[in-house]
């Protein structure tokens, strides 16, 4: 290769120089190596071009007749790339460098298949004109100056077409921050061990994060979801939870949204979900989800849905959602069934707040909790609160019948309608003349006891009216 003939880039780019001999392109009276050329003109230019761009990011043996196999990371930065990016493979093939997209612009579509980076792999600040396809592959990572293990970066990046990141394995530290995402994408069936950050990015068509696992803490703060956004682990997952450490959602704004796990053996959170101060447009829906996981503080419910929600495999952390919390949130889906006029989903988050209510009560309020309860399922169940009332009622007459002269006589039964009759009018009414036949005027024990009693049947029919009430107007 002669000497006179460089890269344009060159003193920009330090493999200029040292591909030139893959080929060069003249360009309005310019030089250019293969890799900044910004047309390609021949067919054996664009397999030069492929063949080229595979040997480096590989690290294949040509790199000794380069003369770069002292070049560990491959620095890519700035550059645009003008032709497809397609390098699959079956088996995983490794890169034991670091590879640096800082920069750059791909015009053509990106396809990556079946790959091991053991260092880090950086696109940020990168735009990608077409589809994007990154499959069946593995992030590794490696140490960071600030301690973080970072894997693959595509911070502030723009893809202005599909994104296809699906069924990949990244075990450290994902960071995806204020990214653009302007077509219809799927993020499906990854495994995410480390930290992953999806920070601040824009989603503006639909977005598939369906049967990927998140087995340490991911945040979402912040971001966007324009188009239909779904979360879910489907009965085929080979998983038992998709977000294994804390999930934040809080600030970002949804559109049509839904979390679900399609089977009860499943669930979508198993440690705290943070959707506070979070923003819909149309509607955010939680299929067979745990809402005992999430707190949805300083969030309207207006368009908040839940369907067959699941109850909690473990009991909630009072050290990340205090049972407050929860109290008010479930009044607050409470109040909002209620303005609806759905008093059935009304009653089902009224019986949660009362449960939530009475975890944090003192100690003689517990009772009354607990009784409130047992009398009438918190004013829901009004089959119980009618059984109780009956109970209450066969109990006082039997009592009052022990403290009268009467005997039980299995041969009288006037005599018994006549007591039952006295011991009704007693409870009902307080009446003297009942008083007096029963012959307990002067047993102070049982004036007592009917006194207690006909309060707390007066209390217990409250309750069951209130029941029944809440019952046929639904």
């Amino acid at each position: 290769m002669s000497s006179e003939i460089r890269c344009v880039k060159a003193g920009h780019c330090d493999l200029c120089d040292k591909i030139m001999e893959f080929g060069h392109v003249k360009s309005d009276g310019k030089v250019y190596c293969l890799l900044h050329a910004p047309h390609l003109f021949t067919e054996e230019q664009v397999n030069s071009y492929n063949s080229l761009l595979e040997k480096l990011i590989t690290g294949s043996a040509i790199e000794r007749r380069l003369k770069i196999d002292l070049i560990y990371d491959i620095d890519f930065s700035n550059i645009t790339f003008t032709q497809p990016i397609n390098i699959l493979y079956k088996e995983l093939k490794e890169i034991k460098r670091s590879l640096n997209f800082f920069n750059c612009v791909f015009l053509e579509e990106v396809t990556l298949v079946g790959f091991k980076f053991n260092e880090v792999v950086t696109f940020a600040e990168s735009r990608f004109k077409k589809k994007v396809l990154i499959n069946n592959s593995e992030f590794h990572g490696v140490d960071s100056p600030n301690g973080l293990k970072l894997c693959v970066n595509f911070d502030n990046c723009i893809f202005e077409d599909k994104l296809w990141f699906i069924g990949n394995k990244v075990f450290n530290t994902f960071s995806f921050t204020n990214v653009i995402i302007e077509k219809k994408s799927l993020m499906m069936n990854n495994i995410f061990k480390k930290k992953a950050k999806f920070n601040g990015c824009t989603f503006l068509d639909y977005i598939d994060f369906a049967d990927s696992i998140f087995d340490d803490e991911t945040q979402f703060n912040g971001s966007d979801f324009h188009g239909k956004t779904y979360f879910a682990l489907r009965k085929d997952s080979s998983r038992d939870s998709m977000f294994n450490k804390k999930v934040d959602f809080s600030f970002c704004e949804f559109n049509k949204a839904k979390f679900a796990s399609q089977s009860k053996d499943k669930t979508i959170f198993s440690d705290i979900a943070l959707f506070q101060d979070v923003d819909v447009d149309s509607k955010l829906t939680f299929d067979n989800v745990n809402i005992e996981m999430i707190s949805f503080k300083f969030s309207f419910f207006d368009k908040i849905y839940f369907n067959n929600e699941r109850m909690p495999d473990k009991l909630y952390d009072e050290g990340k959602i205090t049972s407050e919390e929860m109290a008010e949130q479930y009044r607050r889906l409470k109040q909002k069934y209620i303005n609806e006029g759905n008093h059935s989903e009304a009653g089902k988050w009224h019986l949660k707040e009362k449960e939530f209510q009475a975890k944090k009560q003192n100690w003689y309020s517990i009772p009354i909790y607990k009784l409130y309860k047992w009398s009438s399922g918190y004013g829901e169940n009004w089959i119980e609160s009618i059984i109780v009332f009956l109970s209450l009622l066969l109990l006082s007459i039997w009592v009052i019948f022990k403290f009268s002269h009467l005997k039980f006589d299995p041969n009288g039964w006037e005599l018994f309608k006549e007591s039952f009759s006295h011991t009704l009018s007693i409870l009902l009414t307080n009446n003297q003349d009942s008083i007096k036949a029963m012959g307990i005027e002067n047993n102070y024990s049982a004036i007592i006891f009917i006194f207690i009693i006909r309060i707390i049947l007066l209390i217990q029919f409250w309750l069951m009216s209130l029941a029944m009430r809440n019952h046929f107007r639904r």
